[in-house]
């Protein structure tokens, strides 16, 4: 071997070995920096499991302690992947919970605004009312005040109403210059008050009703329902009715006409007048047959043009359902015949009796007395029932029929039993002092059997059946009247009290009860 051949392996041994330990260097760092991430991955990979712990910790579901329960043996992305899913029902359920809250604060400051309205109403009649004159023996000269100078309001105001008011306005109102106004109780208001006092949120206020004379304004349900559907109505009105325009025909503009013209509610009402302007509209021999108009009446339903509501208890008629223009439909019809639809005998019930159901129940009631042709007035309206029955209260029959042979004014309640005793006793009483009969009709036999039981405590509480001396109660269901030849005769009636001689009522039972 030469000089030159050693040279170059030498130089090439040299050039190996720097090479070396460059790369050992490089090896040396390297392994630094991957300590260093290793370290920095298991702090990550711990906190990240400490998290997904604290994540899972929030399910029920998965705190669940047993053989196989352990999170530590689970690797680092099933553990993510179960947190995440988790997390986001978690944050779905925290979502409708804040939800839930932020609704019920709303609630809850509508009824403070409500409250603070009623302070300030009965602050400010306190303020004009006179202050109760000092307890002082009259001077010698002087006139004593008579019974007829200041009413005895007391005597109309029950002790349990009384006793909610503070001192001054009871004094107040035994004075005669004050009026007591009193705010419903929720209890007292059922899912179907509420939907219906929604539909009458288009009249721009709820129903007040008035018992003993004191007025009682609606309760915090009823005005709650009415805003809502208010808020509906107003988001309703921003609808485009264009498209719905384009899908009506001739035969859907003359039903919603009949609709807007009359304010029928009722399948068979709107059928005869639909028919009857069909045919004047239509100069040929085409026929409209049921099938037809039924079509007709779900198209328009379909399209949000009518409202039909089958949840409405009929007392005669099953299947029975409402028709009504939505806020949609009021507008095409103001659109299309360029004036307001008339106001819904449906509203009208709601607005005189406060339910539709009991509305019902009085219009059946009337027409059936009306079809009888013994009377020569049958009135069902509040305004001209209402009879003053001294300064401080009114008692409003549901129905005052006159008879057309004799004369005689006909008094009837129709009870569907929803009254509690102590109402129940009120209105007993109040009837009591116009008429000397007292007849009551109910829905079904069910109900009249209640009803029997509530008259029955009503004459117990007055003392029993002689401090009723010359009083009749009768009670009956709307079906057995249905078919009685005459509705006075004692047959036509289920249940018969004559206080003159027992508190025990005579069951007359029949095929129609």
């Amino acid at each position: 071997m030469g000089d030159d051949s050693y040279n170059i392996l030498l130089s090439k041994y040299n050039r190996l070995i720097a090479r070396f330990r460059d790369l050992e260097k490089q090896m040396e760092e390297k392994e630094s920096v991957w300590k260093e991430m290793e370290q920095n991955f298991r702090i990550n990979e711990s906190l990240a499991r400490e998290l997904c712990e604290l994540v899972l910790a929030k399910e029920p579901r998965e705190m669940v302690l047993g053989s196989e329960y352990s999170w530590g043996k689970l690797d680092l992305r099933t553990l993510l992947q179960k947190a995440k899913v988790v997390f986001a029902s978690y944050n779905d359920s925290r979502t409708q919970l804040l939800k839930t809250i932020q609704e019920t604060a709303e609630e809850r400051r509508l009824q403070i605004e409500s409250l603070k309205l009623q302070i300030s109403s009965s602050m400010q009649e306190l303020r004009s009312a006179p202050p109760p004159p000092a307890p002082a023996s009259p001077e010698p000269e002087q006139m004593p005040v008579t019974s007829a100078a200041v009413p005895d309001m007391k005597k109309e105001i029950p002790a349990e109403t009384m006793r909610r008011v503070n001192y001054n306005m009871q004094q107040a109102v035994k004075e005669g210059a004050l009026e007591i106004q009193l705010i419903e109780e929720d209890d007292d208001v059922s899912l179907s008050d509420i939907a219906q006092q929604q539909g009458m949120a288009k009249l721009g206020e709820v129903i007040s009703l008035e018992r003993s004379g004191i007025k009682i304004s609606p309760s915090a349900k009823k005005q709650r329902a009415v805003e809502q559907e208010r808020k509906r109505v107003v988001e309703a009105m921003m609808v485009d009715v264009g498209d719905i325009r384009e899908r009506m025909n001739e035969r859907k503009w003359l039903v919603l006409e009949v609709i807007g013209s009359t304010g029928y509610y009722e399948r068979s009402q709107l059928k005869t007048a639909f028919i009857d302007l069909y045919k004047k509209r239509n100069a040929s021999d085409r026929k409209i047959t049921d099938g037809g108009f039924s079509y007709e009446l779900k198209n328009l339903v379909d399209l949000g043009v009518l409202i039909l509501d089958t949840n409405i208890q009929h007392p005669l008629k099953s299947n029975f359902g409402v028709y009504s223009l939505s806020e949609i439909g009021k507008r095409l019809y103001e659109q299309q015949f360029g004036k307001k639809p008339v106001a819904s005998e449906r509203d009208a019930l709601i607005a005189q009796h406060d339910n539709l159901e009991h509305g019902l129940g009085i219009k059946t009631l009337k027409e059936i007395m009306e079809a009888t042709g013994s009377f020569s007035t049958v009135t069902m309206d509040r305004q001209t029932n209402t009879i003053r029955i001294d300064d401080s209260s009114t008692y409003i029959p549901d129905i005052i029929a006159r008879d057309k042979a004799k004369g005689f004014a006909m008094y009837l309640e129709y009870e569907r039993d929803t009254h509690n005793q102590s109402n129940f006793n009120i209105k007993l009483n109040k009837m009591a002092k116009v008429t000397k009969y007292l007849n009551i009709v109910a829905p079904n036999i069910g109900t009249a059997e209640g009803l029997i039981a509530k008259v029955d405590k009503w004459i117990e509480l007055r003392g029993g059946h002689k401090a009723l001396r010359g009083i009749r109660v009768r009670i009956t269901t709307l079906k057995r009247l249905e078919g009685a030849a005459s509705i006075n005769d004692d047959k036509s009636w289920y249940a018969i009290y004559n206080l003159n001689e027992s508190a025990t009522p005579t069951i007359q039972k029949g095929d129609s009860l």
